[in-house]
């Protein structure tokens, strides 16, 4: 078997000049100071023609991507953070400009953006694994990632494409090689249109390379490498630019990462182009159509499941999990709040759920009325079972083998994720004493958390199977808006998703989602904004749709920090 082709030591050191300029960039901007950056673009240098693959020369495709700039990293775009703290919303302050910021692509975006550029699956274990912004998936806020595991990355793939896919480039053709095979599939990795400088860069690179001995396969994967390392792709910026068609690319590119996990397509950058006056309205127009694409409906699961603390992308590590009922069932209830645009209220209260043939039992059925393997059901009144807190997996999640326990979780879960109230995790000395600890909401040490959570908890018994006895009414504690008693599960879920509490927590959440910032970074009166649809009614589309067209409106008020087309 043929060794893997691998860039000279030298090569190694010179192509990752590019990321190593964005990483002052990124702390420019998250250090809150202005600045720019300039990229390296490497010329070509000395090095070893021979072994295993191109010389030291080959670092002058690092400058590939960026050609001597970084170019607000290639264009590229992103979640911008937000500007503001968390606050109540209905004030009448004017909602601060969007921000710039920085994410590295998250495995997903690496593995979709390569496919669509080299129509390659990547192999993600080389990829570093993604981080979490509060509970989202997000790489806005891990430090920029030691390059190597990249540069494996992007030689595996070099390799697996020339010249199985893509020629060999040499000699007096090499430009016109290049330009006719490589300058479509760099587009796509960048995410942008690939200048002429910068398909000079790559020529006079395999000039450089062929003069010092290095085969034209070699070479050619050597450009290829260097591209696959760039900024340009391997992050996304803010959506800031210093032109309009610039920035409506951004923007589409955020809005299509963000529901698909991948590059936009022709049809959203085609609505990009054009003023930015009305680019809201256009992109608006899009979330919508992008929304009711299938590709929408595992994301948009994801920020569900991790809204409602359960980590789907954990799960998903576990290959089993993908063909799991608890798995599907989320999917399909997702797939319905989008194709109907159910009003995000209907995520608490909402009669209407999703149960697997193969999963019947756990929810107390005999079987399904009909012969689909997944089926829409409507929870009588007499059910406890309710918007997604009805589905077993976020149930099965709280599920304690200790059913005492099962009152913390459950209701720290609406305090947390429905209301937004911040409950601090136990202390650890504490915790060891927990077999000393009767009633938790009597015994002073521990009754000033659990007061908050265990009488909304213990409303939840009915939906456990191995439940005897009576199910206790719920109770909420310490509440300016919700503070009382409640006959039953039902009954809390109806005030608690009518209320402004939820209204404002959700679209803290969404934002914290939709910018990947963290939960108390919520600009207030954007998220007063959104707060209000959803007391009006707006289905997840909706809120969607509000927010591209706000993130449009506002990134027209920011001033890029690391400028670039």
């Amino acid at each position: 078997m043929a060794s893997p082709f691998r860039v000279s030591t030298l090569a190694r050191v010179l192509v990752t000049s590019g990321l190593l300029s964005l990483v002052g960039c990124v702390a420019e901007v998250r250090s809150g100071a202005p600045g720019s950056s300039t990229g390296t673009g490497a010329a070509a240098g000395s090095g070893n023609a021979s072994g295993s693959g191109a010389s030291g020369g080959a670092a002058a495709g690092a400058g590939m991507g960026t050609g001597g700039s970084l170019a607000g990293s290639g264009g590229s775009s992103g979640k911008g953070t937000t500007g503001g703290s968390a606050g109540v919303a209905g004030t009448d302050a004017a909602a601060g400009p969007a921000q710039p910021g920085f994410a590295r692509l998250t495995r997903a975006e690496y593995a979709a953006t390569v496919r669509a550029a080299l129509g390659l699956e990547p192999d993600l274990s080389l990829i570093p694994v993604d981080g979490r912004v509060g509970s989202y998936t997000s790489n806005a806020e891990v430090s920029p990632d030691p390059v190597h595991p990249y540069l494996l990355a992007a030689e595996d793939l070099a390799t697996a494409v020339i010249p199985s896919e893509l020629p060999s480039c040499s000699g007096a053709a090499a430009a016109d090689c290049l330009a006719e095979n490589y300058a479509a599939p760099l587009e796509q990795l960048y995410r942008r249109s690939v200048s002429d400088a910068e398909l000079a860069s790559a020529t006079a690179m395999l000039s450089e390379l062929e003069t010092l001995g290095v085969a034209p396969e070699d070479a050619t994967r050597a450009v290829l490498t260097g591209a696959l390392l760039q900024p340009d792709f391997l992050f996304r910026a803010a959506p800031f630019a210093v032109d309009d068609e610039a920035k409506g690319r951004r923007v589409a590119e955020h809005l299509a990462y963000l529901l698909w996990d991948s590059p936009p397509d022709a049809a959203l950058l085609t609505a990009a182009r054009g003023t930015a006056a009305d680019l809201g309205a256009r992109l608006r127009e899009q979330a919508a159509r992008l929304a009711e694409d299938a590709r929408a409906v595992p994301v948009v699961s994801r920020f569900l499941a991790q809204w409602l603390r359960v980590d789907t992308d954990l799960k998903l590590e576990n290959p089993d999990f993908e063909a799991s009922p608890l798995f599907r069932e989320l999917l399909a209830f997702t797939e319905d709040a989008l194709a109907n645009d159910l009003p995000v209220q209907s995520l608490v209260l909402g009669t209407r759920g999703f149960v697997a043939r193969d999963n019947v039992e756990a929810y107390g059925l005999d079987e399904l009325a009909s012969d689909a393997e997944i089926e829409a059901v409507t929870w009588p009144a007499d059910s406890p079972r309710r918007g997604l807190l009805g589905e077993e997996l976020f149930l099965d999640a709280t599920r304690h083998p200790d059913a005492s326990r099962r009152v913390i979780f459950r209701g720290r879960l609406i305090r947390s994720s429905f209301l937004c109230d911040d409950i601090p995790a136990p202390d650890a000395d504490l915790l060891a004493l927990n077999d000393e600890i009767g009633d938790r909401t009597v015994d002073t040490r521990c009754a000033g958390c659990h007061l908050m959570m265990d009488p909304i908890g213990r409303a939840f018994a009915g939906l456990d199977l191995d439940h005897e006895g009576e199910v206790l009414p719920a109770e909420i504690v310490e509440h300016p808006e919700l503070a009382g008693t409640y006959a039953d599960l039902p009954a809390l879920l109806e005030a608690v998703g009518g209320s402004r509490a939820f209204a404002d927590c959700f679209s803290r959440h969404f934002l914290s989602f939709f910018l990947e910032q963290p939960l108390d970074a919520a600009d207030p009166v954007w998220a007063g904004e959104l707060a209000s649809a959803i007391q009006s009614g707006a289905g997840l589309r909706e809120v969607l749709e509000l927010s591209v067209e706000a993130l449009a409106t506002r990134s027209l008020e920011a001033l890029p920090w690391c400028e670039g087309p």
